[in-house]
Formats: C-alpha cells, structure tokens, sequence
C-alpha cells in the first residue's frame, strides 16, 4: 500500500505540475502566428481569431527561424504579410494586451506590426534608430537591441496598471511607459507584418528588413515570470504552450511500478 500510494504521489505531481503552467501562458492567447509552413504563401493563425495571414510581395520569404521557420521582409513599401479585413477589430475593446515575438532585424529602423495611424488607438511594434518601441496609443517604451542576431520582444500593457507600458527582452524586464488609460479602439485598416498597417497611403521609409518569428497577442498583461517562461520555450525551439517532459520522474514511477511487482509475488 505505501508503494501504491508513492506511485499514485508521483503520478499526481508530474501530471497536475506541467498542465497547470501551460495552461496559465496560454490564458488569453488571442492571436499566434508560429510561421511554421515554411512553404506557399499562408501564415496560419493558431489563436481563436484564426486571422490567418497572406504572404504579399516578392520581398517576403520563407528562412530558418528562432523556432522552425520564419518569414523575412526585404524592406520594401509592398512587401508585407496581411492578415484581413476582419484582424482591424483585433484591439477593439481591449482594457489589457500583452504582444511577444522574435525578431532578427537587419536595419534599425521600421514597423513590424502597428494596428493603425491613430495615436489614441494603436497596438504595435517598431524599430527606430536601434530602439524597438513599443506602441500602446502615442505611449512607448524602448530598448536599444537591433544587432542582427534573434532576440525575444515582449510588451504589456493594461488599464488596471494605470496603463504603464512595460517593454522585455530575452525575457528580462528592459522599461517602462508613461502612463495609459484609454482602451483601445477598433482600427479602419487592416492588420499587416513588416509596414505599418495604413500602408499604401501614406509613411513610406517605415518598412521593417529583417526576420520574424512567433508573434503572439494576448487580451491580458502577462506577468514578468510568464514572459520568461514564452522566451525560455522559444530558446529551446519549440511553441508557446510547450511542456517539458519529465525522464527522471517517469523513472521514478517505473521503479515504483517494479517494487510494486516483486511486493506482490
């Protein structure tokens, strides 16, 4: 009985553990783009938005990336990776965002992502003269980072912080923002990768050159330990939401499986 209850002790921590934490990183997960197809020119969304995106221009292609592959963008006004009409409602309503990603730029200026041209309402993430800044309304935070190698980005932002715009990479907290208390608002244009979103019309030279990789939004302020978490998983090239296994705990439980045996013979 005592081995019974060993297993049962064993079983019980290596199952509860490792669900409960992917489960919490993943709370709220909106939008996911893991660039995983390396092929064709559709970049699924895996969230519940499912805003799948359309790889536009000659200049955008298919590399290795952080985790499997990713999608490069040479830097040009056409070049860009559009999500639909639909993806404009994406901020709508929002009173707590958190937006991740990596990122391997090869210029230090230009928009990976921004909702809109409206100061009041955008979410996004640029690169400016070595600083990526990240954009909640007209407030920003930055950190000077663009060296040519993959780094991890993370933003978060919410109300109920006095809308303080917090700023991460490679999972360490870098700044913070002033302060935001408008929720966002619904976007007139679409959503789009690698130029800002109200492109063709107008900002031209605010094209992003360089790779990215896992970009994924949340409809909640992720804490400084999950965004450790989403940085860590990246560097060992899988998924958000992955688990470790458990070798040496599994071990465990088939030793106390054997002595279980042998008790009972």
């Amino acid at each position: 009985m005592v081995v019974l209850a060993a297993v049962v002790c064993v079983i019980g921590i290596l199952g509860a553990v490792p669900a409960t934490q992917a489960a919490r990183v993943t709370d709220g997960l909106l939008c996911n783009w893991t660039f995983d197809e390396g092929q064709d020119n559709t970049a699924a969304d895996s969230g519940p938005r499912e805003y799948d995106g359309t790889l536009t221009g000659s200049g955008v292609s298919w590399v290795d990336g952080q985790v499997g592959s990713a999608v490069r963008f040479a830097g040009g006004r056409s070049y860009y990776v559009d999500c639909g009409v639909a993806s404009r409602n994406l901020p709508a309503g929002l009173s707590a965002a958190t937006l991740a990603f990596w990122a391997k730029t090869e210029s230090d200026q230009g928009y990976l992502f921004c909702t809109s041209d409206d100061n009041d309402s955008r979410l996004g993430a640029q690169f400016g003269s070595g600083n990526m800044t990240g954009c909640v309304g007209s407030k920003g935070a930055g950190e000077n980072w663009t060296d040519g190698a993959w780094h991890h980005y993370a933003l978060t932002w919410s109300e109920n912080g006095n809308g303080w715009l917090r700023t991460y990479v490679d999972g360490q907290y870098k700044s913070g923002g002033n302060p935001l208390t408008t929720t966002l608002v619904a976007s007139s244009t679409n959503l789009r990768f690698g130029v800002k979103s109200e492109y063709p019309f107008n900002n031209a030279g605010f094209e992003y050159q360089g790779a990215v990789d896992e970009v994924a939004i949340w409809d909640r302020g992720l804490t400084a330990n999950e965004i450790a978490e989403v940085y860590e998983v990246g560097l060992l090239g899988h998924n958000i939401g992955w688990v470790a296994p458990e070798p040496a705990g599994l071990g465990l439980v088939g030793l106390a499986l054997v002595a279980l045996r042998r008790k009972r013979r």
